[in-house]
């Protein structure tokens, strides 16, 4: 999956290298590209500009340093913090 992701979003893996200090595992990276995957369908994915891919990749990743594994958890707490409703399925 995370594979996919990655092809998909060459920006959020960037992000991902940038996080210095900070390492996740398979399983934490795999819940965040879920949790982006998530945001981006409830968004509706109509090619936001990329400043916005990278403010919700940002976003992801400052919760999955929190080590939330659920990434539904995690993708309603990023479409909150942009006033968005934020029940995800």
């Amino acid at each position: 999956m995370f594979r996919h992701f990655v092809g998909e979003c060459m920006d959020f893996k960037s992000l991902l290298d940038e996080t210095r200090g900070v390492t996740f595992s398979d399983e934490e990276i795999a819940t965040m590209a879920n949790a982006y995957e998530l945001v981006k369908k409830k968004l509706h994915d109509r090619g936001q500009p990329e400043c916005v891919n990278e403010i919700i990749g940002k976003r992801i990743i400052d919760l999955g340093k929190t080590k939330t594994l659920d990434s539904h958890d995690i993708a309603e707490r990023v479409l909150a913090s942009f006033g968005l409703p934020c029940e995800v399925s």
